[in-house]
């Protein structure tokens, strides 16, 4: 963290804590935030592990799932699951 405090301050970037950190996680990785706040973000990440150990998963997880193939339902098989819901809901499916 001491680390980090020094390189923050000649830029006038104030460190950010692991809960910031985590609050912002979400535009970070899609590229939404602006200059400061993401060049703070990656101040805490060089000087915090356990973050950027967090933030490496979070992308292994969205590269994972983009990988993934959805394919649509047969038709069959969906007629038969709504008939199935039907005569379990009481034919309101």
């Amino acid at each position: 963290a001491m680390m980090g405090m020094m390189l923050g301050r000649p830029f006038g970037l104030r460190m950010r804590s692991c809960r910031e950190v985590v609050q912002l996680l979400s535009d970070y990785l899609d590229g939404e935030l602006s200059l400061e706040p993401r060049r703070s973000l990656d101040l805490h990440l060089l000087a915090c592990p356990a973050c950027q150990n967090y933030v490496d998963t979070l992308r292994q997880t969205q590269t994972l799932v983009s990988a993934i193939r959805y394919e649509e339902i047969p038709t069959e098989f969906r007629s038969r699951l709504h008939a199935v819901l039907a005569e379990r809901l009481g034919g309101s499916a």
